[in-house]
């Protein structure tokens, strides 16, 4: 165990001479497990120092005190620097609307930078290869491309300077538990491990048993793919990481024959590098790849926008990324003075009684009086306006935009009823799930559209 160990962390070049590591120590056997080598290799790997760090949630009541109690008697016992902090994941969960398991792992990985940043360390994970199996399965579940496929990294290091390393996922948890026995060790055992309340609790303990019944060593296989898949994932962004510095331009921008060029696939890989290096990939998806394939082939002076404010704008021969508002729409001051369209709207208002009808109705919407908080007005778009979502979650009318892939010079025509930034009623598309009837509603508001919009506009479809 130790010598693959020691092999393995050299592979990868996980750790090197003079580094100071902090190892996640939650109790379980997994974690007991890493220590105790990260403790045994310390000298061997020339390790400027190992300290633990245990996070109490404040769930599991009497036995997360036993589990704190424990690590600290371990770590006395080894003689190696603990830290303990006391978080309130119900609370933080709470406030921010996130399940208990989302704001735990956010909140661990935020003490995790700090506690790294404190002591000028890497933190050591002790994910093994039945994680690495489940990671895969739940990846494949949800819908996921090739990189999905890559599971859990080795070494994942990111923009603040982090770097949480994995030295474990080479190892079958049979092979931790053996190992912490064989050094006369125990561990604390999380029951909320073993149920089945969530997805992954579930491939845990129901899925991945059967099918290690049904091919003995699947959970291996399966992380064996995991690794194939990394190794050819970086092998395609080295070749687009070639690709995208062939195409890049002295003034920064992307030489669209060059890019034309390329296979599709390294193609939409180099672009993917390149908007990853340049504001992230967040809530980048299909639609926007395909948006930037029609760019290249379109007309100077088109452009298509991108979730996280930003654009890209096809110039002579290039593709240039620029702030989402540089070029957006109307300035402020022709925004005051050209937003308004009261005259193009008409409303009623009258109790809801029982059942109330809605109209399907393209250009008649009847809303929720009573969830109008200030003025209604009519109007163009304006910075910052947003819809709410059926969940409950926002979405910018920006992104709505960018989503629906309504061309750039229509959407200053089109018409809204909004509650301040909150807009009620896209024209010719939708309403916002806030404002929408239901058995509470006690007042209702009938808005009806009159201008000519409907009669310029073809693009889109309305939705309820």
């Amino acid at each position: 165990m130790e010598r693959r160990t020691a092999e393995y962390i050299r592979k990868h070049e996980l750790l090197a001479p003079g580094e100071r590591v902090v190892c996640a120590l939650s109790g379980g056997c997994d974690s007991v497990c890493l220590l105790l080598l990260l403790t045994k290799l310390a000298g061997e790997l020339g390790l400027g120092g190992v300290s633990a760090l245990h996070v109490h949630h404040g769930i599991r009541g009497e036995e997360a005190d036993r589990d704190e109690t424990f690590c600290r008697a371990l770590c006395e016992r080894l003689g190696v620097p603990l830290t303990v902090r006391h978080e309130d994941i119900p609370a933080i969960a709470a406030e921010s609307g996130e399940s208990l398991e989302e704001a735990g792992r956010r909140r661990r990985l935020e003490i995790f930078v700090e506690e790294a940043k404190r002591l000028g360390a890497k933190v050591a994970a002790a994910h093994h290869l039945n994680d690495q199996a489940e990671t895969l399965l739940f990846n494949l579940i949800r819908g996921t491309g090739p990189a999905g496929l890559a599971g859990m990294k080795p070494l994942r290091e990111d923009d603040r300077g982090f770097t949480l390393i994995r030295p474990l996922l080479w190892a079958s948890r049979e092979e931790t538990e053996a190992y912490v026995r064989a050094r006369g060790e125990s561990w604390c055992e999380d029951q909320t491990n073993r149920s089945g309340d969530n997805d992954r609790s579930c491939l845990r303990t129901e899925v991945l048993p059967v099918l290690e019944d049904l091919r003995s060593g699947a959970a291996r296989h399966i992380a064996a793919l995991a690794e194939k898949q990394a190794a050819q994932e970086a092998f395609l962004d080295r070749l687009a990481d070639k690709a995208l510095a062939a195409a890049g331009r002295p003034d920064g921008s992307l030489d669209t024959d060059v890019l034309r060029s390329e296979d599709p696939v390294l193609r939409q890989r180099s672009l993917a590098l390149w908007l990853e290096r340049n504001g992230g990939l967040r809530d980048v998806g299909e639609v926007h790849f395909a948006a930037l394939e029609d760019l290249l082939e379109g007309q100077s002076g088109r452009r298509t926008d991108l979730p996280g404010d930003r654009s890209v704008l096809r110039e002579q021969q290039g593709l240039r990324l620029i702030s989402g508002t540089a070029h957006d729409g109307a300035s402020a001051a022709e925004e005051d003075r050209n937003t308004d369209l009261s005259a193009d709207f008409s409303v009623t208002v009258f109790p809801a009684g029982k059942n109330p009808e809605i109209p399907k109705k393209e250009y008649t919407k009847r809303l929720d009086y009573d969830t109008i908080t200030g003025t209604l007005c009519f109007r163009t778009r304006r910075k910052g306006d947003y819809l709410t979502l059926p969940g409950g979650g926002r979405q910018s009318l920006q992104d709505f935009f960018v989503n629906e892939k309504i061309p750039l010079g229509e959407r200053d025509k089109v018409p809204l009823a909004a509650d301040g930034s909150h807009v009620l009623w896209i024209v010719g598309h939708r309403i916002s799930a806030a404002a929408k009837i239901t058995d509470n509603t006690n007042t209702i508001i009938e808005i009806r559209y009159g201008g000519d919009y409907e009669k310029t506009s073809s693009w889109g479809s309305d939705q309820q």
